[in-house]
């Protein structure tokens, strides 16, 4: 079918489809019209007369749908017609009827204001206008009449169910007071009572909740407890075939197996057994072990080297590390311990049983006390003694590395007659042997007073700094049997 024919058969079932939409016959009007727009679907490059075509059976299309009050199919069809020509007069008037029948009224009410923009004397679009507006109002009427008896009945029901709750609320009230009347009980009144069971109310609330996240916690770890069980299955599984499928990998056939015998015979790999006392020697000297197992022969090697730790290290070409420190926490525990200082030049005025709150701000000492008043220095106690060490192998170098951390309580004997016994708490903050630079062991050290005792503010410096340098000692004992090791 060429051109000119297609454009003849689309305007024939026009008209035929117009015959059936004057008698009323919509259905086959609308079948007459679709037929006609099959014609014309494909064509390309439309001209202005196919345009006007198309658009006419698309708005037959819609008028026959709305008279079938089929709205949302005449709204698709003039919804085409407004896609090729958005200002169509025809079409425009025809969505607001559609939007008015749909009863869509503020969108219908929107759609004329638009038309009436464009064709501001088009006297049907006022009346439709007009009409929107009235049955909106009718509507609107409506709603809120039907929403008020709603809300009366609602609110009729609320009432009922208020006057419920406070009936029950009274009779339970009034069975309460019996019961303490029978108890010669005091009497409270109605108030009283309410916020009473109010707050009972919330504790069993809040043993309820609590009761549901125990058991909710409950349900977790039984939860995670199966979870672990699955992991585990799965894991055993997972074994299981690989030990399966690397047992089938290992078979060995009958060749494989002759030249292993073969090789058994000829010595020429470890499946031959007889070896000579010297080499059996040196292979176990040289089995690798753990450090913890090292035998005597590995213990006198690291005394006489610091290159490693382990005699297969000999060289210390290879990094090696050693965990050492439950050995210095006890050793450094050890050391503190035994902190200690007795002047046996003076006589010891001192009841050894008391502590004096005497107050010496006032009294006219020196500036800073002579260390010879120093009767005796004692450890009452090592606390919160905590440590990390190791021996490591770096680069054929063998370093002992060591921190600690320790509060030291400890008693100061004076020999003056004011007072007897000065308690001080020294500090001993991550202590190490890798000092940052241009500082001592000093700078780790620090004294607290831990007694009543008012001085002056540099008295015992000359002793604080004593107790310091004995505790420096100590630590260096440690170190120089440390670096033996």
């Amino acid at each position: 079918m060429n051109f000119d024919e297609r454009i003849k058969s689309a305007l024939d079932s026009k008209l035929d489809g117009n015959n059936d939409f004057k008698n009323k016959h919509y259905e086959n009007a609308i079948s007459k019209y679709k037929k006609g727009l099959k014609y014309i679907k494909d064509m390309e490059n439309k001209n202005d007369k196919i345009k006007e075509l198309e658009i006419a059976l698309f708005l037959n299309l819609s008028i026959c749908y709305s008279n079938l009050e089929k709205y949302n199919d005449a709204h698709e069809y003039v919804t085409k017609v407004l896609n090729i020509d958005k200002t169509n007069k025809k079409g425009m008037f025809r969505l607001c009827q559609i939007e008015f029948n749909r009863c869509s009224f503020d969108v219908a009410k929107e759609k004329i204001q638009e038309f009436l923009k464009i064709y501001p004397e088009n006297i049907d679009a006022k009346k439709l206008l007009k009409n929107v507006m009235i049955k909106q109002n009718e509507h609107n009427k409506k709603q809120k009449e039907a929403f008020s008896k709603i809300f009366e009945k609602a609110s009729g029901l609320y009432e009922d169910r208020e006057k419920e709750i406070i009936r029950k609320k009274r009779e339970k009230y009034e069975q309460d007071m019996k019961a303490k009347r029978e108890r010669n009980e005091d009497i409270i009144n109605f108030e009283e009572w309410e916020i009473q069971e109010n707050e009972k109310r919330k504790k069993e609330d809040e043993e309820q909740k609590k009761k549901q996240r125990e058991k909710e916690m409950e349900r977790e770890k039984e939860r995670e407890k199966n979870n672990k069980k699955k992991q585990r299955n799965k894991k055993n599984e997972s074994i299981s075939s690989n030990t399966t499928h690397n047992s089938s990998d290992l078979e060995i056939d009958e060749e494989d197996q002759k030249i292993i015998n073969e090789t058994k015979k000829m010595g020429y790999c470890y499946f031959k057994k007889d070896i000579k006392e010297d080499d059996k020697k040196l292979f176990e000297k040289n089995i690798p072990r753990k450090i913890e197992e090292a035998n005597e022969l590995d213990l006198n090697f690291q005394k006489n080297s610091n290159k490693a730790i382990s005699s297969w290290n000999s060289g210390g070409t290879t990094y090696e590390e050693k965990d050492m420190t439950k050995w210095v926490k006890s050793k450094l525990d050890y050391y503190l311990k035994n902190i200690s200082f007795k002047n046996t030049e003076q006589s010891d005025y001192l009841d050894l049983n008391n502590q004096n709150e005497f107050n010496l701000t006032n009294l006219n000492y020196p500036e800073i006390l002579p260390i010879q008043y120093l009767n005796k220095i004692k450890i009452s106690e090592v606390k919160d003694l905590t440590a990390d060490a190791q021996i490591v192998v770096i680069r054929g170098t063998k370093r002992h590395i060591f921190e600690f951390s320790s509060n030291l309580h400890i008693s100061l004997y004076i020999n003056l007659p004011e007072f007897h016994v000065h308690k001080i708490i020294v500090q001993i903050k991550e202590l190490s042997s890798e000092l940052e630079a241009g500082k001592t062991w000093k700078n780790y050290i620090f004294i607290k007073k831990n007694d009543k005792l008012k001085i002056p503010d540099k008295l015992f410096d000359n002793i604080y700094s004593f107790v310091v340098s004995n505790i420096e000692s100590q630590v260096k004992k440690f170190t120089e049997e440390y670096s033996t090791m």
